[in-house]
């Protein structure tokens, strides 16, 4: 991304150069040798730090690794996204990203903030972990990027859903609940307005929305769920959604 998202889609150079040793005074000269060694000031790659080896291999981890990976780099000492955002521009196809940018909202590095939206904005691959990630990023302009994408009929679900709990993690309760309490009811006969007042499409299955949405609500209410089960039965589900409203209705 030229901006920011553009330069994580750009491979940049990464590995600089330095002279390894300056000009001895006793070199032979080229009469007396020659061997590549005394051919004047050599230069050396430079060898990666120890987090910038962590950062990167976080990046490159495949998904079974990536538990082990994200250790390895959180425990370093002082864990930095700046490293972390040269690693991602380095190898932005790696298949560690979607976890790098969880990482990014862990880390709460404002240098992070203007990259996420950026991958917001292109609803790439990583649109709901950058919106998630942003959730945990406190930044005045990136609500109003969360509320559009929330409420764009064009977005998928799983991008919309993760917006909203991006801005119920961010403490916007009376425009992120209201849609989460329509995630919660779609696809049953419960939801059917909600649905048409969200533009949210007519299918049956919302078992993965249903189970972030109560994950973040449960962060929001200090573990209280209402009930809430991503494989309960409609009816159980509009009673769970139900106390929920209420909640809502004294949040404002």
């Amino acid at each position: 991304m030229t901006n920011p998202a553009q330069a994580i889609g750009t491979p940049i150079l990464c590995l600089l150069f330095a002279a390894c040793s300056a000009a001895h005074p006793n070199r032979a000269t080229p009469a007396q040798s020659t061997r590549a060694t005394d051919l004047g000031p050599a230069r050396a790659k430079t060898q990666p730090d120890q987090q910038t080896q962590a950062a990167r291999a976080l990046v490159d981890a495949e998904p079974q690794a990536w538990d082990q990976a994200a250790r390895q780099f959180l425990d370093q000492d002082g864990p930095d996204a700046g490293t972390l955002l040269r690693a991602m521009r380095r190898d932005p196809a790696g298949p560690g990203m979607q976890i790098a940018v969880a990482i990014l909202g862990k880390l709460g590095d404002a240098r992070a903030v203007s990259v996420l939206e950026d991958l917001l904005r292109e609803r790439s691959k990583l649109s709901s972990e950058a919106a998630l990630a942003l959730g945990r990023l406190p930044s005045p302009q990136s609500r109003g990027i969360l509320r559009k994408e929330m409420l764009s009929a064009s977005n998928s679900p799983l991008n919309r859903t993760c917006a909203a709990i991006a801005l119920l993690d961010l403490g916007d309760v009376n425009t992120s609940l209201p849609f989460l309490h329509a995630i919660l009811l779609a696809g049953t006969p419960y939801g059917l307005d909600s649905e048409k007042n969200y533009g949210l499409p007519d299918r049956s299955r919302w078992a993965h929305e249903r189970y972030l949405t109560i994950e973040a609500i449960a962060r929001h209410f200090d573990g209280e769920t209402f009930g809430l089960d991503p494989d309960s039965s409609w009816p159980q589900l509009k009673a769970a959604a139900d106390r929920l409203q209420i909640a809502i209705g004294e949040h404002r």
